[in-house]
């Protein structure tokens, strides 16, 4: 290597060691491109940087399942992209097709979906695809087709002006009386996901608060006369498990189902930072006679009429259950059947074993359920799982000319590569190896909490049952930084604590938990900060010209 590629070498490592900064960029792209042993170097640096990162977390752990590079490296020179409904048989990549299905299928059987069905009337059969972007666009996908169910569209076979077949969306106007009757509210909880916020404000569906706070301002039915809250209630506050309120879920969603709102309904199975889940058999329970009672159960829509001038309907719900299963939907059907083989037992305060949550279509009311599917693999590609119920996909099928092939998928091309990893991982570990693994997370993260608890309650550790994911007050930032830690602010009204997260799944090694236990045994946690009260000028309060629409999460980490 040339002495400029010595001095290449040197700055890129140095950066990615203490940062990149101006100046010494060793990515920069001049007009001419990059000389060949400076990119070669370049590259073998990075390669070096993640296998070191690579270490930290994995340690002298070597049971990752699958060797990406060994079963798809060939694959990387094929110019592969990837285009349409993967239940539309057409003749561009009709193995890509198949491969997808064979993976779709393969989660609607781990979460109770109906089986799919030649008969197109046969609504409870399942729909769904392989995510390239991870859960954030099954999120998107679900919550467009919720928003659509919900506010009375319709997808008819139309003629265009010169008598062709056309698909036509409609657009039902709400009954006499019923002016809410196509005016959905969401509901999440205070927990969720950042992504959850950003996809409504995208799609344009607003909130409880948004509305409650507009249209019935001193009706909070939490606390009469005060502001309404920017998001559903957990329980314990910031402070807490991260579980919903269930109650004061109930007592929302009533409020709003009362006033004939159709209802559009958020739930977590396993949150990104604390782990925790929301009951959602419990909560559908509790909402199904709420539902029945103000109509929402099954209502007609209407979208065209009949020869006799008649009105044609169609029979839907006046709600929608997403679960956002990102972190928890592909290793809880694992986890669960350890549990029912008496492998992984969770208890409450009192002892008594806790039952594993039923999250997936075995619970009626559930709509859609996403999961991402790089955490759970380790794919080297963001990916993921969208499941619905066909009664309730809505999107037409589009055919440019340039593909000949519907397209029913949120985006336009997709990774081809994606649902090859997806079938990979899957194909080379039986479910029964799974439920090994589910297992094994299961004992780490327990060991770790028993382990950290042992540092003294100043740490304050913490776990939901069932959880791979152990938080506990934040160490000094060098111990985050290298320990890979996730971190987080929780904010009461009067003061700020931060906390650290750490994520006992599968690619984890027990030399991270070492390294991590001899660094917080010589640390102290993060003080609490007291938080200044809000600047009242710079507050909108809906009394005005400005009025607060729904509240940003920009404090909550990525994951």
């Amino acid at each position: 290597m040339s002495t400029v590629e010595d001095r290449s070498a040197s700055v890129l490592a140095h950066s990615l060691r203490h940062g990149l900064r101006l100046g010494d960029n060793p990515f920069v792209l001049p007009a001419g491109g990059v000389d060949d042993g400076r990119r070669r170097a370049i590259l073998t640096t990075l390669t070096d940087h993640f296998a070191a990162k690579l270490r930290v977390l994995q340690g002298s752990r070597s049971d990752r399942g699958v060797d990406y590079q060994a079963d798809l490296g060939v694959l990387l020179n094929f110019p592969f992209a990837y285009i349409g409904d993967p239940f539309e048989e057409s003749d561009f990549a009709p193995y890509l097709k198949a491969v997808e299905r064979e993976v779709v299928d393969y989660f609607a059987r781990l979460w109770h979906a109906g089986p799919r069905s030649d008969d197109v009337t046969d609504k409870d059969a399942y729909w769904g695809y392989v995510l390239t972007m991870g859960s954030s666009e099954g999120i998107l996908y679900a919550l467009w087709a919720a928003r659509d169910h919900l506010s009375g569209k319709s997808l008819v076979s139309d003629v265009d002006d010169h008598g062709s077949p056309v698909w036509m969306w409609v657009q039902d106007t709400p009954p006499d009386g019923a002016e809410n009757a196509y005016s959905p509210v969401a509901f999440h909880s205070a927990d969720s996901h950042y992504s959850i916020s950003k996809a409504l404000r995208v799609l344009g569906i607003p909130t409880f608060y948004e509305v409650g706070s507009e249209r019935y301002p001193e009706a909070n039915p939490l606390a009469p006369g005060q502001p309404w809250p920017t998001e559903a209630p957990c329980q314990g506050g910031a402070f807490g498990s991260g579980r919903v309120d269930v109650g004061k879920l109930v007592a929302l969603v009533e409020f709003f189902a009362g006033k004939g709102h159709p209802i559009l309904l958020v739930l977590n199975y396993f949150t990104s930072f604390k782990g925790a889940y929301d009951d959602v058999e419990e909560i559908c329970a509790r909402l199904r006679p709420v539902f029945a009672r103000h109509g929402l159960d099954r209502r007609a829509v209407r979208h065209g009429l009949d020869a006799n001038g008649g009105d044609l309907t169609d029979e839907r719900t006046g709600y929608w259950v997403h679960v956002d299963g990102a972190m928890g939907g592909m290793s809880a059907a694992f986890l669960r059947r350890a549990a029912e083989q008496g492998r992984a037992v969770e208890r409450d305060a009192d002892g008594r074993p806790l039952r594993f949550p039923r999250f997936d279509f075995e619970v009626p009311e559930v709509c859609s359920i996403v999961s991402s599917g790089h955490k759970y693999t380790e794919s080297p590609w963001p990916s993921g799982i969208l499941l619905t119920k066909r009664g309730l996909h809505m999107t037409p099928h589009c055919q440019p000319d340039a593909t000949s092939v519907g397209d029913t998928t949120f985006g336009g091309s997709r990774s081809a590569l994606v649902p090859i990893a997806l079938w990979d991982f899957l194909a080379s570990n039986s479910e029964q190896d799974q439920v090994d693994q589910a297992v094994h997370v299961w004992e780490r993260a327990r060991e770790v909490e028993r382990t950290l608890r042992e540092l003294g309650p100043e740490w304050d550790v913490r776990r939901n049952a069932w959880s791979p994911m152990v938080w506990f007050r934040k160490p000094p930032q060098e111990i985050v930084n290298e320990c890979w830690l996730l971190t987080a602010e929780l904010r009461e009204a009067a003061e700020t604590r931060e906390y650290a997260c750490f994520n006992a799944a599968m690619h984890t090694g027990p030399e991270r938990l070492a390294r991590l236990v001899e660094r917080m045994a010589q640390a102290t946690p993060e003080p609490p900060r007291s938080n200044a009260p809000n600047a009242p000028a710079r507050r909108a309060d809906g009394h005005g010209p400005v009025r607060r629409l729904a509240m940003v999460p920009l404090h909550r980490r990525c994951l």
